[in-house]
């Protein structure tokens, strides 16, 4: 089973705080910058720690350090139908 997978626009004066969040639940998610200039980043998450991600996700979409977030396509997984 591969991870979920979303994207996410983290306004600039909070990457720091997001990624760091993120960075310690380290079981849970893999984040990188996938348009570092953009400040849109890439998050792997684990199929059984969705439902904490998403809470996580929402907590930080209130504080308005994330501007959007979108479930896509694991980008890895469309690498391999083709």
């Amino acid at each position: 089973m591969f991870c979920a997978y979303y994207l996410a626009k983290i306004r600039r004066d909070k990457v720091w705080l997001v990624a760091g969040a993120i960075r310690s639940m380290e079981i849970v998610v893999l984040e990188r910058a996938l348009f570092p200039g953009a400040d849109i980043f890439e998050f792997f998450v684990a199929p059984d720690f969705v439902f904490l991600f998403e809470k996580f996700i929402d907590q930080h979409c209130s504080q308005n350090a994330i501007i959007w977030v979108q479930k896509a396509e694991n980008r890895l997984f469309r690498r391999l139908k083709s």
